[in-house]
Order: structure tokens, then C-alpha cells, then sequence
């Protein structure tokens, strides 16, 4: 399955960005690229909105909810390897 994002990064330009859902932990993929669409969507807002400081810190909160309930359904390790691997990929595209 093909999965298609669009990336905010810093320079305020959108980034499409497409990857494969994992077979090791089956949802963990899809999940944890929305906490990299909100950790992306944070910096833009940031970086252009200083006004608008409050939803920086509810999507702050909302991560690290979603992080937290993902830690508790596949555990630390998967998390961290997913994510790393997410980044990985992300940087080899740009």
C-alpha cells in the first residue's frame, strides 16, 4: 500500500512525500508519520506565526499523546525504529 503526506517544512513549502506501509507492526507506519506531519507543521508554525504560539503547544500536547499511546500498544523499541526509519527515508528523498 502506497501512502501519500504533504510535508510543511521550514521553508514554508510543501513537500510531497510517499512511502510504504510497514509489514512489522501492522498501523505503526501510518501512525507515526502524523506524529512527523505534526513535528513538521510545529516548525512551519513557528517560524512564520510567532502569534499563534498556543497551537504549537497543543500539537505539542497531541504528539505526545499519540507517541505515548503508540509506546504503550507496540512497545519502545518498534517505536524508535519506525520513526528512525520514517527520517531515514525522508532525508534520502530531499
Amino acid at each position: 500500500m502506497i501512502l501519500s503526506f504533504e510535508f510543511v517544512p521550514s521553508c514554508g513549502h510543501p513537500v510531497w512525500w510517499s512511502g510504504k506501509k510497514t509489514t512489522l507492526v501492522k498501523g505503526l507506519f501510518v501512525e507515526t508519520t502524523y506524529i512527523l506531519y505534526f513535528w513538521f507543521l510545529q516548525f512551519w508554525k513557528v517560524n512564520f506565526f510567532n502569534i499563534f504560539n498556543w497551537g504549537v503547544e497543543i500539537m505539542q500536547t497531541k504528539q505526545y499523546f499519540i507517541l505515548r499511546s503508540l509506546v504503550k500498544k507496540y512497545g519502545k523499541d518498534n517505536v524508535i525504529n519506525t520513526v528512525n526509519k520514517i527520517a531515514k527515508d525522508i532525508e534520502i528523498k530531499k
